[in-house]
Formats: C-alpha cells, structure tokens, sequence
C-alpha cells in the first residue's frame, strides 16, 4: 500500500525524491549504452558489407581481365590460322598463274575483297580436297576483277594522257608565234600520230613528262603544216563567197569579218573507238575541241563597219591589216549608246564596237579640241593576255609588266634603258603584238567621257 506524499515526512519526501532521480539516471543511462552498442554493430557491419564487395569487384575485374586475354589469344590464334590459309591459298594460285591478280584484289584501294572473301577467311587449314572445292570459283572471282581492272586502268591510263598532251600542248602554245593560225587541242590530241603514243603504250606503263613534250615538238611542224594549209583554204572559200577574187593574203585584212552562224558544240564526223573516248572529254570542255569552219560565215554588215573605220584613219582597206588597226587605235564613239548626264558619253576601241555594237551610229577621231582630253580618260586593258612579247610570245597586259619584260629580257634587242610611259606603247610596235585569242581584245577598255 502506497503512502500518501503529504502524509510523510520531511526526511522520508527527500529519500523518496533521491530514489526516482536515480532511476531517471539509469534509464538514461541504459539508452545511451543501447543506442552505442547498435551504432558499433551498425557500423562493423557497412565496413564488412563495403570490404566484401570491393573483394567482388576485385574479384569481377580479374576475371574479365582473364576473360578478355584469353578471347584475344584466340583471335589472334584465328587470325594467325586464316592468314596460313591464305598464304596456302596464293600458293595454289602461283602455281595455275593468278596470285599477281589475287595480290591486286588484296591491295586494292577501295577495299581488300579477297581477304574477306568467304572461302579465305576461315580458320580452317586448307587441304587438296578444299582447294579443288574452291579452285573454280576463285579463278571466276579473279578474272572478273581482272577484267573490270583492266578496264578502268586504260580508263584512268586514257584520261591521264589526254591531260598529259593537253597540258604539254598549252605550254608549247604559250611560246608560239599565234599571229598564225595554231591547232586547237582537239586537232592535236587526235591527230593519229598522237593517238598512237597515247593508246598504242601498254596501260600500265607510265608516260615520261619530258618524252611526251619532246615527241609533241617533233611532230607539231608537220601537224601544224597539215592543219594550217587545210584550214586556211576552208577560211578562204567562206571568203570568196563575200570576195569572190579573195586570195590568202585577204585573210590577214581588218576588213575581212566573219562570226558564227550559230553556236553549239562541234561534232566531228569521226566514229572510231579513240574518237569515242576522246569526246567526252572536250564535249564539256570546249577549249577541248577541234577547230571547225562549219559555223562560220562572212559577216558582210561587221566587213563595212570596219571599213569605215578604216577610211576614218586614212587608211587603206585594201591594205590595213588587223595588227595596222590596232596601232592606229581610233577613238570612236557610239552615239546611241549615250549615258545619262551624270555618267557621260561612250567611247571603246574599234573590236568592242564591230563586236558589241554593230548597227549603232558612231564617230571616229572627229571630236575637235576635246581629243586630247578624250585620250586622258582611256582606260587600259587590264586582261594580263591582251598583248604579246614579239619575241618570246609570253602574254602580258598592255603596262609597265610588258615594259619591265622588255628591258629585263630583250633589252639589247629592243634598246631602252628606261621605262616608257604607257602612251609610248606605240613607239615600240614592233616589239608587241595584240593576242588574236585575247577575251578583251584591243589596248584599252571602253570608257565614258564627261566634258
């Protein structure tokens, strides 16, 4: 039975009081060592869980170490197996006389087909009774690819000589007089004496730079001589149908004009093999083609128009040649081609009005006390081929460069010591030439003049 606290005394309230703080204290107490001892298991156990799995990880890494060696030990032994097949298999082919193509296929730059091929590459040791399973079907294989070879090294072997000649045939027309007529690239490249260097080498020989370019020098006078004489009489019959008495000597007058009747490319009546392979080459290059009279006819309106410019310089038409017109060099101007107020009026040299401007009014040297101001404003040709050196043939533009060439090159021949001015061109005319295949042709560019 519990006695009342009130009913205690004052000794028996303090010892009671005593007794239940030191049970508080010892159940406190008892947490605290429960609460100790759970952490210290908690703990030892994350440290066991986090060794053991380290130890699987370990454990896991050496076996996939072992793992991938010995995967790699077997590739290595089944690539070693089927390149001993394959070198069995070159073997075989040595001795029936297709290992040089099979080691072509091998070597091929668009991938190794033989190799891969489903009768070489197995890891099995070749036998008689293999080889004389497969032995057919890879000489079949083998004389395909020899004959699609074959075919694209005269391909590749073709279009690499035509480029050849080609580039060989510019280097020397950079150096030849084109005051005559020159061969295009097309009567060169297929003229039979260069067909037969080109096509009658074996495919897979190597054409020397040097051999080329000395065999093309040897032949081009007598296919420059063929070309020229034949050519020349086709020009000249397109004449007499304007000029019925036209000698060759009238070829060489300004006043004797001619354009093409239409353009487009032009065929040649040849139907050959070489022809046919030859053609897609130049049919997209025009540059590549064979010179043609076909589309030319008289240009009777240009013929007059150039007369009278001719007559205006107080010269002959009978007589002036291009190469005299080009020194004369009238100023004229075309009066229906006449700028707003701001810009001015035109004035160009006498190819671009023939050219550009047929039909237009004009005027030549007939402008009075305003000339010389007119000629201040010329504007040279800046295309670097307008003119020639009548020495070398190198092209230059109508400037300094051709004066420097002059002095630096040919300077005993031509005798100056110092540079003229551009206007003193014309007092070396026998050391230049105007380029007749020039794309701006003449020593300057039309110009608008202002008063």
């Amino acid at each position: 039975m519990t006695t009342p606290l009130s009913k205690l005394s004052p000794a028996n309230i303090a010892i009671a009081q005593s007794s239940q703080q030191n049970i508080s204290i010892s159940l406190v107490i008892g947490k605290s060592q429960h609460a100790i001892k759970k952490s210290f298991i908690h703990s030892n156990t994350e440290n066991a869980m986090r060794g053991l799995k380290e130890k699987k990880n370990s454990h896991s890494n050496e076996c996939q170490t072992w793992l991938d060696a010995k995967l790699s030990e077997r590739a290595d032994k089944l690539t070693e197996l089927r390149n001993e097949r394959k070198e069995a298999i070159l073997k075989r082919l040595d001795q029936i006389g297709w290992r040089a193509e099979a080691e072509m296929m091998i070597k091929d730059y668009r991938g190794d087909i033989f190799t891969s091929h489903k009768l070489v590459s197995q890891s099995r040791k070749l036998t008689d009774y293999g080889w004389n399973c497969m032995e057919a079907e890879l000489v079949q294989m083998l004389s395909e690819y020899q004959a699609q070879r074959l075919i694209r090294q005269r391909a590749e072997a073709l279009e690499s000589r035509y480029r050849l000649f080609f580039g060989l045939r510019l280097q020397i027309e950079s150096e030849t007089d084109l005051r005559d007529p020159f061969p295009a690239a097309g009567d060169i490249l297929t003229d039979p004496r260069i067909e037969a260097l080109i096509w009658d080498t074996p495919f897979d020989e190597t054409l020397d730079d040097s051999l080329c370019r000395s065999k093309l020098l040897g032949y081009l006078p007598m296919i420059i001589n063929e070309w020229r004489h034949g050519k020349v009489q086709e020009v000249l019959e397109i004449l007499r149908q304007s000029r019925a008495r036209a000698t060759g000597s009238d070829l060489h007058l300004a006043t004797s004009a001619s354009s093409h009747a239409h353009l487009g490319s032009q065929t040649s009546s040849r139907s050959d093999e070489r022809f046919e392979v030859y053609f897609p080459f130049w049919f997209t290059k025009r540059p590549l083609g064979v010179w043609m009279s076909s589309t030319l006819v008289c240009n009777d309106s240009a013929s007059q128009v150039i007369k009278e410019i001719v007559e205006a310089c107080n010269l002959d038409p009978e007589t002036t040649t291009v190469r005299d017109l080009h020194l004369a060099n009238p100023l004229i101007e075309c009066v229906s081609c006449v700028h707003n107020i701001h810009s001015g009026r035109h004035f160009m040299s006498w190819p671009y009005l023939a050219i550009q401007h047929m039909g237009h009014p004009f005027q030549v040297n007939s402008f009075g006390a305003e000339t010389a101001q007119m000629i201040a404003r010329e504007v040279p040709n800046r295309d670097r081929h307008a003119v020639c050196c009548s020495h070398c043939h190198k092209t230059f533009g109508p400037g300094l460069s051709l004066f420097s060439h002059l002095k630096d090159n040919h300077g005993d021949v031509v005798g100056i010591d110092t540079l003229p001015a551009l206007g003193d061109l014309l007092e070396i005319r026998e050391h230049w030439y105007c380029n007749p295949r020039a794309v701006e042709p003449g020593l300057y560019k039309p110009f608008l003049y202002k008063a």
